[in-house]
């Protein structure tokens, strides 16, 4: 209930143009500004007999009385209608009317056993795509050209990433960006605060907020200690030694709020400001700032190996993103129960369908 009167789907916080994408073969129902709230919405009518509804989109990619099938884009996520914020509200009906809305949670347990189906590189997806097969149901997402390790520029959306969560903002970093964590949109602090040091280093702040992810195995938590059982702490697992050059302990981190700790992000990625060009040189500058130079020589250096084995390949995995280079990605309509993402939006925490790496 909600005001008075049911709410009948449920909302999930996502950055505007966001692809969504059908999960069954159906027929396309377009409203356009909707007078009741939705903006701009789709139905999906199922042939299963289901329908399903995605509202206060920026836009819709299909035109009414269009046939989909599983995977097809069909719109982007918005703002519009009756929003406060930037989300999809979805809803789940038996049959074609809205009045018989059943539970959307039930909807997604009913697909828990059910085998994820690879998006589809079909009509209603805009030209030169870029997915191309290289299995049953993994894809490799086309990356540009030249760059050491092909990674994806994470502020842009273009044919070639049509599953890359962008950012509609005029600015990357605007103060609405929370770049798919629900950590970062349920904190408004911050939030506020990762995207003005993100801004104030040169940096996108997708990038800033992938690293504080994977370094905090990802709760984003400022007490978060490292697993290993080292006294590593925080949102960059800051060593005792760092924080002791920083004016602080690892104690007092501890203790800060996430906003509070984020001057300290910045405090120690500072000097390599203006020299950040990718998330790999982000990640050095965090796990081995000392050989920042080295690494931006392109030379050897100790824990190097490692960084290019393990750490930057799981770099953005928590939200479906992959950076390196050669990195086979599968896309999930349907829950997994070994996809960390999935059971993440199985608890409320994230949207499916997502594209997730084949290591995750």
């Amino acid at each position: 209930m909600r005001d008075g009167s049911m709410h009948k789907g449920i909302d999930f916080a996502m950055p505007e143009g966001t692809p969504l994408l059908a999960l069954e073969p159906g027929t396309i129902e377009v409203y356009n500004d909707d007078p009741g709230g939705w903006g701009n919405a789709v139905i999906i009518h199922y042939d299963s007999g289901d329908s399903h509804l995605y509202a206060h989109l920026n836009g819709v990619t299909v035109s009414d009385g269009a046939r989909v099938k599983p995977g097809d884009t069909v719109a982007l996520s918005g703002n519009t209608g009756s929003s406060t914020g930037a989300h999809l509200h979805w809803e789940v009906w038996k049959g074609r009317d809205h009045t018989n809305a059943v539970n959307p949670v039930t909807y997604i347990r009913s697909y828990m056993t059910a085998p994820p189906v690879p998006r589809s590189n079909s009509a209603n997806l805009p030209t030169g795509s870029g997915v191309i097969p290289v299995g049953n149901s993994s894809y490799v997402s086309a990356a540009p050209a030249g760059t050491q390790y092909n990674y994806i520029p994470p502020t842009n959306f273009t044919n070639t990433q049509p599953l890359r969560f962008r950012d509609t903002e005029a600015r990357p970093n605007s103060p609405s960006n929370n770049y798919s964590y629900k950590v970062i949109a349920d904190d408004r602090d911050f939030r506020l605060m990762l995207n003005q040091t993100a801004e104030s280093l040169q940096i996108p702040g997708q990038w800033l907020a992938d690293i504080i992810a994977h370094e905090s195995l990802p709760t984003m938590r400022p007490d978060q200690r490292n697993l290993g059982g080292g006294t590593d702490t925080g949102l960059i697992q800051f060593t005792a030694e760092t924080a002791r050059s920083l004016g602080t302990t690892t104690e007092a981190l501890a203790r800060m709020t996430r906003a509070e700790q984020m001057a300290y992000v910045y405090k120690h990625l500072e000097p390599f400001k203006g020299r950040m060009e990718s998330i790999f040189d982000i990640a050095v500058a965090v796990h081995r700032p000392g050989y920042f130079d080295r690494w931006k020589r392109g030379e050897d250096f100790e824990g190097k190996q490692h960084l290019e084995q393990q750490y930057f390949p799981s770099l953005g995995k928590f939200v479906g993103r992959s950076y390196y280079r050669s990195q086979a990605n599968v896309t999930h309509t349907r829950f997994v129960a070994s996809c960390t993402i999935c059971q993440r939006a199985q608890a409320g925490g994230y949207i499916l369908p997502h594209e997730v790496s084949v290591y995750g």
